[in-house]
């Protein structure tokens, strides 16, 4: 049996009262943007979760629900007493079945069978010694599995401190859409400092208690989940296969289905992690009998990360063991997006396949399936499971703490990398099209993507061009037309106070005549770092196949006649020298690539140049170029289809 922890009476309290109260306890806290409307936002949505409150319910926490299908849920709560179990359900508030545990026990868990698919029940937790809630809470079954509908999920990562951080990103999401959660997903730390009881009273059951009451919970451990054995006492998780996929025997790993996606969830901290060990024999089981058209697996430790901590140098090896021995097995089965919480920060990669080992190792041209940022969406042929195709990778371990950067975030796999931010990942599933944000702790979305699976997304290639020649990256003086090809770094747009213009041409891009441009991005290597406003603007020489510059003809760049398309940068500040990230990667510029590939003269050979120039503020960027480190000039990458 579980120790009593503490105790929480939930009273009815008018909604003046809430209101007054929420309002009171943000004046005695800084300011912060949107709070205050988050919290009166959400207190008529968690009115409408747990609808009309009847009685004075005295308990530990609950009820939660966990291991939920199309025909069965179980549900769970602690009572201050020992008490029986009994739990009243219908499909309309008047209820009418009852199922009653003579069981005498604080610790309930009634598990509801033969239920209709993708059908809302009311439901009351009760005991006989007095001690009663007749509380209308709710849930909605699953929808029959291989059901193409709506899903919405919502993801927490190293959720488990108490405290306003963890509220305002729940209010945040509440606040974001009135759809029902559908699937709520934890990724370990649930329950900070070593997952206690009261820890996990405080930082889950009472923070998350209107979505838990509603929505099915399905957690993995994290490092600070120490209890083990309270972890399987407290989540009653899907280890004989309740919920779909193939019965693992343990609470610490399992898969489920829900409508047209299988979940796999993994323990990267207590399960054994060698290639023949239970866990990954199991998903390798599991995964054969896959026929979902989404599959999305979730851990805790982060694989591709260089934040706060570094995938790289994991004080266990724990997320080197997961990429070098769980991304085979499911990127071979074509998983389609991987959550990991653990770093304290938000990051997030290219469509990417096939990089196991340090990130050093990233090459491009093996490993990068689509360099875009995914905002016009990530194709994948198949509609369903499709061995590498590409996987996306989400580090979100911001639910209710951040690490103070700033970091390096280095990592090559990533587009997108935020520090200092706290927040949540909504996954949103239509069919043949998964939509993925992070929302941060006042309601902004500070980063988008989707994918888009089967004949919806066409057949998609992306190529990546190099320059070749150090005559192929060259400035240009406006004052004068005089070419520069010596210099080690290219200076966007002044060289100490003179203004200049810069020109990066790309040999052979061979693209067919008339392709599709889906994207296009230029990445550059910081040479130094550089802050301040710049705006700067790109143009294309409109021409089927661009000159190489000549050093003995001034104004070689500005005299090249510009494409009709152009793309307006306003780089953030680039903060370290030597890095390549999203801050040092151009807009789309398949406007631009789209003019050129459309010319009459475009053949598959052709070279392409862009001429970047100054239209406004008074900073500058300084990029590495081809003549001072080869490797680091910048690369074109092209996604087109026919």
């Amino acid at each position: 049996m579980l120790p009593v922890g503490k105790v929480f009476d939930i009273v009815v309290m008018p909604i003046e009262y809430m209101i007054n109260k929420t309002v009171i306890e943000h004046m005695n806290q800084p300011i912060k943007k949107k709070s205050v409307l988050h919290k009166l936002s959400t207190i008529s949505i968690a009115m409408a979760l747990t609808t009309s409150l009847t009685a004075v319910a005295s308990y530990d926490y609950g009820p939660y629900l966990q291991s939920g299908s199309d025909t069965r849920i179980a549900v769970s709560w602690r009572t201050k007493n020992a008490t029986n179990s009994k739990v009243c359900y219908g499909t309309s508030q008047s209820l009418g079945n009852c199922i009653d545990e003579d069981n005498d026990t604080d610790d309930h868990t009634v598990t509801l069978d033969g239920l209709t698919p993708n059908t809302k029940y009311y439901y009351s937790i009760n005991g006989d010694d007095g001690e009663i809630t007749n509380s209308k809470f709710n849930f909605v079954t699953s929808p029959t599995v291989g059901t193409s509908t709506p899903v919405r999920v919502w993801v927490i990562g190293d959720s488990g401190i108490e405290g306003s951080a963890g509220e305002n990103v729940r209010d945040a999401y509440l606040a974001d859409s009135s759809a029902h959660t559908d699937i709520m997903l934890m990724l370990g730390d649930n329950a900070y400092q070593k997952g206690k009881e009261n820890d996990y009273q405080d930082a889950m059951f009472d923070q998350y208690a209107d979505v838990l009451s509603q929505t099915v919970v399905w957690p993995v451990l994290g490092n600070h989940d120490e209890d083990l054995a309270l972890y399987k006492d407290m989540f009653h998780l899907p280890k004989n296969a309740e919920a779909g996929g193939v019965a693992s025997n343990s609470e610490q790993y399992y898969s489920f289905n829900y409508a047209n996606i299988h979940f796999i969830a993994l323990d990267s901290e207590h399960a054994s992690r060698l290639t023949s060990g239970d866990m990954f024999e199991w998903l390798k089981d599991d995964l054969e009998q896959v026929t979902a058209d989404w599959t999305i697996a979730y851990w805790h430790h982060s694989v591709y990360s260089k934040g706060k901590h570094d995938s790289d140098d994991s004080s266990g090896g724990q997320a080197e063991d997961m990429r070098e021995r769980a991304l085979p097995i499911l990127e071979g089965a074509g998983v389609d997006l991987v959550l990991n919480g653990h770093d304290h920060t938000y990051q997030r990669s290219y469509l990417i396949d096939g990089h196991y080992d340090d990130a050093n190792t990233f090459d491009q041209s093996d490993h990068l399936i689509d360099g875009g940022s995914g905002q016009s969406g990530y194709h994948k042929p198949t509609l369903g499971p499709a061995p590498h195709e590409g996987t996306v990778y989400i580090v979100t371990g911001t639910a209710s703490k951040f690490s103070d950067g700033p970091y390096d975030f280095d990592h090559p796999v990533h587009y997108k990398n935020i520090d200092e931010v706290l927040g949540s990942v909504v996954i949103e599933i239509d069919g043949s099209t998964m939509e993925v944000k992070f929302i941060d702790d006042d309601g902004d979305t500070q980063d988008y993507f989707s994918i888009i699976k089967g004949s919806a997304g066409g057949d998609k290639t992306t190529q990546f061009f190099e320059i070749k020649h150090y005559k192929d990256d060259a400035e240009e003086n406006i004052n004068n037309g005089y070419m520069v090809f010596s210099s080690s770094d290219l200076e966007m747009s002044k060289d100490s106070s003179t203004q200049q213009l810069v020109g990066v041409r790309f040999r052979e891009v061979n693209l067919p005549k008339d392709a599709t441009i889906e994207s296009a991005t230029i990445q550059f290597t910081a040479d130094e770092a550089d802050s301040g406003n710049i705006d700067l603007i790109i143009h294309g020489h409109d021409k089927g196949d661009s000159d190489s510059f000549s050093s003995s003809i001034d104004g070689d760049i500005s005299d090249r006649s510009k494409t009709s398309a152009s793309v307006l940068w306003s780089p953030e500040d680039w903060d370290l020298a030597g890095r390549s990230g999203i801050a040092e990667q151009t807009p789309d510029l398949k406007g631009i690539v789209q003019e050129l590939v459309n010319r009459s003269d475009w053949n598959n050979d052709s070279a392409i140049t862009f001429i970047i120039s100054r239209k406004g503020g008074d900073s500058t960027r300084v990029a590495e170029s081809f003549n001072g480190e080869p490797s680091k000039a910048p690369k074109l990458t092209i996604t087109w289809s026919d």
